[in-house]
């Protein structure tokens, strides 16, 4: 999994956890559904501005969204050999 992947399915976790919609995500971090949505996809790369809007929305930080998705990025798969 690349870190673009993790951190889209790190932010697609924390919004199920929160039972948040993609809209009401996109609507609190001031972005458009189609943006949030090309981000998530990794169609558009994250920046840094939109990625904090995100976190707040989300009641983190960016750093710790960076942290989860690199910790997913870098976790080895079970039944794999490290």
């Amino acid at each position: 999994m690349t870190r673009t992947e993790s951190l889209a399915e790190t932010i697609r976790e924390a919004i199920a956890e929160r039972g948040m919609s993609h809209r009401e995500l996109a609507v609190a971090a001031n972005l458009s559904e189609s943006s949030l949505s090309h981000r998530l996809t990794g169609r558009t790369p994250w920046d840094l501005g939109d990625l904090d809007h995100v976190a707040a929305a989300l009641g983190t930080t960016a750093s710790a969204l960076l942290d989860r998705a690199e910790a997913l990025a870098t976790a080895t798969p079970l039944g794999a050999s490290a």
